[in-house]
């Protein structure tokens, strides 16, 4: 019950504070914040391809369309009620591609599971929903309603769009990102940063727990950059692929 009560206050917080500092940090520096975009462009051109799964109203996609103006960011946003006001919050940036998809390990039309909060009572929770089925302890504050959505993975994508690279992707799928990742490993040569919204409580079925997806990401030949997180939690890490690291470092 007290784990329960501290995942319900972290919610709350996260709410109320979305920029707030995590308590523990792991990593190579803490200056390789994945809100500090101006560190992070010295690991990117300045037209990169970005693809974003999980953008909400896009408050960080309309970031990355202002600090990259010669990028393409593909942004990936399933909820019914969040893409109308990404996609009218993306109007001014021609930059930037809305799309109403959920990022998947497959493509196909699967199950959302919308997050109204604690006993489904408040939809101001819903960017805590998932394509992975609320469990355990933690499931009385993910209830909420279904929606059918459409899927694709990212090998289909790339395919489909003629995309052969990927400077950045960025994931923020409520404990989806491993198996988005394991659905596009003839990708993951050619992408060169990665964030993931780390998770590191067990709150949904199959949730890609941090750990594992560390040791994924690590057999890929991926370092982690930087993970910021709260304990027993969730966090946000950011992993570069070796080869990039190491021409980063030799540019300090």
């Amino acid at each position: 019950m007290k784990k329960l009560m501290t995942l319900f206050c972290v919610s709350i917080a996260n709410l109320c504070f979305a920029n707030a500092q995590y308590h523990e940090f792991e990593g190579v520096s803490e200056a390789y914040n994945i809100r500090n975009l101006r560190v992070l462009a010295r690991a990117l051109p300045e037209n990169p391809v970005i693809i974003e799964a999980g953008s909400y109203h896009g408050r960080d996609t309309e970031k990355l369309a202002k600090r990259f103006p010669l990028a393409q960011i593909f942004a990936f946003e399933p909820l019914s009620t969040a893409f109308p006001k990404l996609s009218e919050a993306m109007q001014p940036y021609s930059n930037v591609y809305p799309y109403k998809k959920a990022l998947d390990k497959t493509s196909g039309i699967k199950v959302l599971y919308v997050c109204h909060g604690t006993y489904g009572q408040n939809p101001i929770f819903e960017f805590h929903s998932s394509l992975l089925k609320p469990t355990g302890p933690s499931a009385i504050n993910l209830i909420g309603p279904t929606e059918r959505v459409s899927c694709i993975s990212l090998h289909d994508f790339c395919k489909e769009n003629q995309i052969d690279k990927i400077d950045m992707l960025w994931l923020s799928t409520e404990g989806n990102e491993l198996q988005i990742l394991e659905g596009a490993q003839d990708l993951l040569s050619q992408i060169s940063l990665i964030y993931v919204r780390s998770q590191l409580y067990y709150t949904r079925d199959s949730i890609s727990m941090f750990a594992d997806l560390k040791r994924f990401m690590e057999k890929k030949g991926f370092i982690l950059l930087s993970h910021f997180y709260l304990k027993n939690i969730h966090g946000d890490a950011l992993f570069i692929k070796r080869e990039k690291f190491n021409k980063l470092e030799e540019t300090k």
